[in-house]
């Protein structure tokens, strides 16, 4: 009686502890009947009925965890996994005193995320009953890469148990090969409590990969990708846009360092000639030519860093801003700071810093910039990606003598990764129109509502909104809040595609932007 209403009867009379002790017992004789009906109800099947004497049962003993677990079993015959995952919940913390790892609840809990799709949830309560036992990993012949560059991405092998840190792990090793379209990994139930796991992907039909690469014609882009060059994971992308007033040429290539997917090195060439006008009479033009290798770095699912070098030639015709060349080192982190896998919630930090020097004609000198973000994303149904929100905070600051190129712009273009999308970076094809400052505070929100969803095309909508400002500006108004506030359409292609439609206007100035573009 004592584990399910513990009373303390100091200071009663005697007579005083006898009522007490004779209420406690018609209270537990109450509850008694009530769950013994309710299981005599379940095993006839009479779920809602069921339900009804055994939520009776739980106001009468509300510490009583019996109640919860049948419920959830009730609920879940019902059809109502939610309310059964709210029950397990609320049985394991009733059990914390004396069991904190209820076996029963924990792999029934696990196996309601399981069925939702939630693997990251399910083996958070599996692990604590030590499941789920890998029997078997399958991967289709058809995989695209060597079995050995596939076997290395595998965080976990038959006769482990998996746990979420190897899950986590491995779906980010085999995301950074880059030579699958679409993959998942699945987990089947087999006998004796074992699983299966199983690599699958979908192979894209040959139109998305045209549309991928000619999505951006409109645009004046054009944009080639060649996954998984000779069966290595090694990935080539190649980008030209004729804009006369924005022309760029874009080429790199990217592959696992010695056969690591941990590790992943990029070298790339980058060439621009922009035409600028910082509210001058005359215009100048941008030029610069860039070329580097990076290395990518991922210890776990849950921390990766880079670092790289850069090597740039920039030249600034008809303007007071002195060109010549500069060398630049760079380092980032990336940390998931939060998971809360039952709501498919997370939030992850990113950290830049930069120092470079820049040897001009007229001057030179060193520089740096540092740059960090936090970003919450949040899936508030059990699957699948409608009503998607996220969130965004991130700051940044250049010091000493930083070129112009490397100051930091808000506005919303796929050169850029700073979006206001209520100020316009364009004005007749010319940047500088947009905020550009050496520092910047910038603070994002999308929300996204699925319309359509198909095999191949996703297509989403929703409010945004921005808020920002930019310190010692070079353009736009220094140290004022800016707000934009809007809307965008997206529609996506498993292939990395996106194509973009946004209008918001400066709730300052009154002024509006429309803008589309491709990602």
């Amino acid at each position: 009686m004592d584990r399910y209403w513990p009373v303390d009867f100091a200071g009663c009379t005697a007579p005083g502890r006898m009522i007490a002790l004779l209420a406690l017992l018609s209270i537990q004789a109450f509850a008694a009947d009530h769950y013994e009906r309710g299981m005599e109800l379940a095993r006839a099947e009479r779920w809602a009925e069921a339900r009804e004497e055994l939520l009776a049962g739980s106001m009468e003993a509300p510490t009583d965890k019996r109640f919860p677990l049948e419920l959830a079993g009730v609920e879940y015959r019902l059809g109502d996994f939610l309310s059964a995952k709210k029950y397990l919940k609320n049985a394991l913390r009733l059990s914390s005193n004396d069991d904190p790892d209820d076996a029963y609840a924990n792999d029934f809990l696990g196996t309601l995320y399981f069925l939702d799709g939630n693997y990251e949830s399910a083996l958070v309560r599996w692990n604590k009953v030590g499941k789920p036992r890998i029997s078997e990993i399958e991967i289709p012949p058809s995989s695209p890469i060597s079995p050995v560059l596939l076997d290395r991405a595998l965080a976990f092998a038959p006769g482990d148990t998996l746990s979420t840190d190897r899950y986590l792990s491995t779906l980010a090793w085999l995301k950074a090969l880059d030579a699958f379209d679409n993959f998942r990994l699945d987990l089947a139930a087999e006998e004796e409590q074992n699983f299966g796991a199983r690599l699958e992907w979908r192979e894209l039909p040959d139109w998305v990969r045209v549309a991928s690469a000619l999505g951006g014609v409109p645009f004046g882009i054009a944009e080639v990708k060649w996954p998984n060059l000779n069966e290595r994971a090694m990935t080539g992308a190649a980008m030209y846009r004729w804009d006369a007033q924005k022309r760029r040429a874009f080429l790199s290539i990217a592959s696992p360092l010695a056969g690591n997917p941990k590790t992943r090195y990029t070298i790339f060439g980058d060439a621009r000639g922009e035409t600028w006008n910082l509210g001058q009479p005359t215009d100048f033009r941008v030029r610069k030519i860039e070329g580097g290798v990076q290395l990518r770095m991922i210890p776990s699912g849950r921390f990766s860093w880079e670092t790289g070098v850069n090597v740039a030639a920039r030249a600034f015709p008809g303007s007071p801003f002195a060109s010549g060349y500069g060398v630049k080192h760079l380092t980032a982190v990336n940390y998931r700071l939060l998971s809360v896998p039952d709501h498919r919630l997370t939030v992850d930090a990113k950290a830049t810093w930069e120092t470079g020097r820049v040897f001009a004609s007229a001057a030179s000198g060193l520089y740096a910039r540092t740059q960090g973000s936090v970003t919450g994303r949040w899936l508030p149904k059990p699957r699948g990606f409608d009503h998607e929100t996220v969130a965004r905070v991130g700051f940044g600051t250049a010091f000493g003598s930083a070129p112009l190129d490397e100051l930091f712009m808000l506005t919303l273009d796929r050169d850029y990764d700073l979006p206001l999308r209520g100020h316009r970076g364009l004005v007749d094809g010319k940047r500088g129109s947009a905020p550009i400052g050496r520092r910047y505070v910038l603070a994002n929100f999308e929300f996204h509502k699925e319309l359509w969803r198909g095999p191949f095309v996703t297509i989403d909508a929703g409010p945004v909104v921005d808020a920002g400002t930019v310190w010692q500006a070079l353009s736009g108004p220094s140290g004022k809040l800016l707000v934009d506030a809007g809307a965008q359409v997206r529609l996506r292609l498993p292939a990395g595609f996106t194509f973009i439609l946004s209008y918001a206007r400066d709730l300052r100035s009154g002024t509006g932007n429309f803008d589309s573009f491709t990602q």
